[in-house]
């Protein structure tokens, strides 16, 4: 199915929603020029969390791209397996703001100048380790390009949150994919796009 459509089936309200749309998207994840992310020498990190395993999925096809060094994210306290109590606890923590706890990496995270982070779009937001990832790690200066999985929901949320959680990185343009459609195909012309492959 394709991502394009005629302009002639939009209502002129329409196509004024998805070009502010669009535009809010570009705000928050501008463009990073091509040439500062090729230049020799950058070293980059994919992190990401998984609960269903799409996520991971879609990591490791990054990784076989990159040839680059992987965390995956893992809370003290699992989530639960059932899913329906799996949603309403990641619910709680998004409405109460919490930052579970995560498991420490064996990373040393400011060793790495471009940040890959990965998240099932949970609630329209980042998982929960991601979010508490993202605001406790020293990560000022550094280019994050974000990933995530959803059920059909798409970004929503993330590229807002993810401006609020480290204000002073850089952000890239990201890459949503739907469940488990981890394509090479995709991922590679994400890459390239950023300048990265």
């Amino acid at each position: 199915m394709s991502r394009f459509f005629p302009l002639s089936s939009l209502s002129r309200r329409s196509l004024l929603k998805k070009t502010l749309s669009a535009l809010a998207v570009a705000a928050i994840f501008p463009l990073v020029p091509r040439t500062a992310m090729a230049a020799e020498g950058r070293n980059i990190l994919i992190v990401y969390y998984s609960w269903s395993g799409n996520t991971r999925a879609l990591a490791g096809v990054i990784r076989e791209k990159l040839n680059a060094d992987m965390a995956e994210l893992q809370p003290v306290t699992p989530y639960p397996s059932s899913y329906n109590a799996c949603v309403d606890l990641a619910g709680r923590e998004q409405k109460e703001g919490v930052f579970p706890a995560v498991r420490p990496l064996n990373i040393d995270v400011s060793r790495y100048d471009v940040i890959l982070a990965g998240s099932p779009n949970w609630w329209g937001s980042w998982a929960g380790p991601v979010r508490t990832f993202l605001h406790t790690q020293p990560l000022a200066g550094k280019t994050i390009l974000p990933f995530c999985t959803h059920g059909g929901g798409g970004w929503q949320n993330l590229p807002s949150d993810l401006a609020a959680l480290c204000p002073r990185a850089r952000t890239g343009n990201g890459l949503a994919l739907r469940g488990g459609d981890a394509s090479p195909v995709l991922v590679e012309r994400w890459l390239k796009e950023a300048g990265l492959a």
